[in-house]
């Protein structure tokens, strides 16, 4: 085969793979192999211009194929028409690919200074620039980093709660280094037998730490509350007096199917929605929730748009079982393109084009919604991906986690399903039960180990009932945050300085 078509064939292949971990395809076991032909090209590109192009072309397939259903969403969700859709998705695309071709270009650095041991870095490089991926794309996008592919794998995500996500990524970069060095050819086979003896240990280990959490978490040990979840299945493209219709008719009825389901419930959640009432604004719709706790005996956690005098934000309500307003939490994280226009000067003619992308406000105050001694963290849609989000909440006192989305938008792609994901590793991360409420699904109820103990299907207008358990326990990666992944970034420009000066013509080792 020619070099070249080698050389795309080794991008493409890695890109493919990735893909094929993630939802829908759900091939989790592919991702320990999915990095093994971008390590290739890594060793038989020829310079620092070959390696950073061909990891931003093998980022750019991926990311294209991944968030292949971000145009419709933006037309859907920002009003925009699918031509000018494309220049922020392939914006997006760009930039996420600008941090594949930093793994690539850093490996390469070290491969020419460290030779065949440059492999050992990799799971280093690769948390370092998923990490920063989190950070500094558009605000931050941790959308899908490598560790989400493990969910399916329970035993590979409990170190979670140890070292987040991003160290769930670390190790799966590990296995994939660990069969690239043993499969190579010009490495002496002590060498390797060495290396895989070491990460098999370190694979036991991990297991063995995952038994240990599941033996010893006491995930049951707070009081138990029976809750409620009414997934009204709301469509976002019907007029306005037909989604107040919807509204008022869809959510007492799922509300009088769950409380004859159990009769213990006494939270029901409702999801983020289309919905043009204002609890402050409008009094008939504060009467109708008011109504509808005390009809139910239920506290009620629901989402609307609140009015202040600055602006307007996207924030959860809760109710007691008298109706009476316990508190109010406003978005943090908003959505760009849909909640507002990131880099305005940029997408200047967005919000004259459209009406449809919001200019919503960022909250700033992590608020907890305190309903029977029992302190809930409740977090809306786009906000879950961020593993921090999840964290202050806890740090705050939250005893149990709530997440309100909307995930209609994304019609029948691949994106509600990429987007549940993330949700299961942040009750791992927090050791807490999460309540997760999708107007069109996936709506689920998830214990602290990342179990999925109900769970309705997308695209149903549907209930569900479940039991949660209120808890105080700190994680380790509560009290260190991503002290992990800011240590892995210190360690790669600690050797990317030490491999500074590195002529190119040093001959690869493969």
């Amino acid at each position: 085969m020619d070099e070249k078509l080698k050389k795309i064939f080794y991008l493409f292949s890695s890109a493919l793979l990735l893909l094929l971990s993630f939802p829908r395809f759900n091939a989790w076991f592919l991702s320990y192999f999915a990095l093994i032909p971008l390590f290739k090209f890594i060793d038989i590109s020829k310079n620092k211009k070959e390696a950073f192009g061909g990891g931003f072309l093998s980022g750019f397939i991926f990311y294209a194929a991944l968030l292949r259903w971000l145009p419709e969403s933006i037309v859907k969700f920002g009003g925009l028409s699918f031509i000018f859709s494309l220049l922020p998705s392939i914006l997006t695309y760009i930039i996420l690919s600008l941090f594949t071709a930093t793994f690539t270009l850093s490996c390469h650095i070290l491969r020419k200074k460290f030779n065949w041991r440059y492999i050992f870095l990799t799971p280093f490089v690769w948390t370092a620039t998923e990490f920063l991926r989190a950070k500094i794309a558009f605000t931050g996008f941790p959308w899908c980093p490598l560790g989400n592919t493990q969910v399916f794998f329970p035993y590979m995500i409990q170190v979670a709660d140890l070292l987040g996500v991003y160290g769930v990524s670390f190790f799966v970069v590990l296995i994939n280094g660990t069969l690239y060095f043993i499969l190579s050819e010009k490495i002496d086979k002590k060498i390797k037998r060495r290396v895989a003896i070491a990460s098999l240990a370190i694979i036991i280990n991990l297991f063995l730490y995952a038994e240990l959490r599941y033996f010893t978490y006491p995930y049951k040990s707070g009081r138990e509350i029976h809750v409620g979840i009414a997934q009204g299945n709301i469509p976002d493209d019907v007029e306005q007096r037909e989604v107040e219709k919807i509204h008022l008719e869809v959510y007492p009825d799922l509300m009088g199917k769950i409380k004859e389901e159990d009769k213990k419930v006494s939270l029901i959640i409702l999801p983020e929605g289309p919905t043009t009432f204002s609890y402050e604004r409008n009094p008939l719709y504060r009467e109708f929730m008011k109504e509808l706790a005390e009809k139910n005996k239920s506290a009620i956690i629901f989402n609307s748009i609140h009015y202040k005098k600055d602006g307007y934000y996207n924030s959860i309500y809760s109710l007691d079982k008298n109706g009476n307003l316990v508190a109010i939490y406003d978005k943090i994280k908003l959505v760009p393109f849909a909640e507002y226009v990131p880099l305005k000067k940029l997408f200047f003619f967005v919000n004259s084009m459209t009406d449809e992308v919001s200019n919503f406000k960022c909250g700033k105050k992590y608020v907890l919604h305190d309903i029977d001694g029992t302190k809930y963290g409740g977090f809306i849609c786009y906000e879950s991906i961020f593993p921090k989000i999840a964290i202050n909440f806890v740090r705050k006192g939250a005893n149990v986690l709530l997440n309100l989305t909307n995930d209609n938008w994304f019609s029948g792609s691949d994106a509600p399903y990429q987007h549940f994901n993330h949700i299961i590793l942040r009750a791992v991360e927090t050791r807490r039960w999460i309540v997760r409420v999708a107007n069109g699904g996936i709506s689920a109820i998830i214990d602290p180990f990342g179990r999925i103990t109900k769970i309705t299907p997308f695209g149903h207008r549907t209930f569900a009932t479940g039991k949660i358990y209120s808890l105080k326990y700190w994680t380790p990666y509560q009290y260190i945050g991503d002290t992990f992944s800011y240590l892995s970034i210190l360690i790669v420009f600690l050797f990317l300085f030490m491999a500074r000066g590195v002529k190119e013509e040093t001959p690869p080792p493969h």
